[in-house]
């Protein structure tokens, strides 16, 4: 089973379903939306460049999950951007879901 994970060491990790390939746009595309909330304005904090500013805009208003995908591995090196793609068994995933927060939505 795919997962997208998230933490950094002002928080304890988050996790997203990404088994399908559907589920792992989704997961991008929540975990955009998590960066760009009130809490980490991840996207205000850093100037976008050319295709970031292109992508962040059709993740935002259209809902996009390619597009966040792309804006989210453009920018994994940034700091609190940090992020991966995990496989994991079945049982470590529930185990991991339970340890951490999880975003299956």
């Amino acid at each position: 089973m795919k997962v997208l994970m998230y933490g950094n060491r002002k928080m304890s990790p988050i996790a997203f379903d990404a088994s399908t390939p559907e589920l792992e746009l989704k997961a991008f595309l929540r975990l955009f939306q998590y960066f760009d909330g009130d809490y980490w304005r991840m996207y205000k904090a850093s100037p976008l460049t050319g295709k970031q500013k292109d992508w962040y805009e059709k993740a935002k208003y259209g809902a996009d999950g390619d597009s966040a995908r792309k804006l989210l591995t453009a920018r994994r090196t940034y700091e609190y951007e940090e992020w991966q793609l995990v496989e994991v068994q079945e049982s470590e995933a529930k185990d991991m879901f339970r340890q951490a927060k999880v975003e299956n939505a």
